[in-house]
């Protein structure tokens, strides 16, 4: 599935504000083709990450270079780590909290790599 994730990393011992996650989280969810929303982690919890599911690749493309979003990272720079990418294993269904992203994959890059994450809170699921 094609996904936006945007990564978090601890800075001077905390996360970036939460009122900013969460307006960031609603700019994104509003964005046309969204579909669903998985919180995840890093394996070291010096991350913390969000995966934003998409209908098609267009619609992440889309996303990307919203001029809302993009706005909204100028005033906000913890949001700047945002990239696309291809969730490709998703352990919910087989009782795992694992998820595997592709990086590089969906904006055609080079040396793509897995990348795996662990579920912290279920799927959010907006239609």
């Amino acid at each position: 599935m094609f996904a936006l994730i945007v990564e978090y990393s601890v800075t001077h011992g905390a996360l970036p504000a939460l009122c900013v996650r969460q307006e960031y989280r609603v700019l994104l969810m509003a964005q046309a083709g969204y579909h669903r929303r998985l919180e995840l982690r890093a394996e070291s919890w010096s991350t913390l990450a969000e995966l934003f599911l998409f209908a098609t690749p267009e619609a992440v493309e889309a996303a990307v270079v919203s001029a809302t979003r993009r706005e909204f990272v100028a005033l906000h720079p913890a949001c700047r780590a945002t990239v696309p990418v291809l969730l490709i294993g998703e352990g919910a269904s087989r009782g795992s909290d694992e998820v595997v992203v592709l990086r590089g994959a969906c904006i055609g890059a080079s040396g793509a790599r897995r990348e795996r994450f662990k579920l912290v809170a279920p799927a959010a699921v907006l239609w």
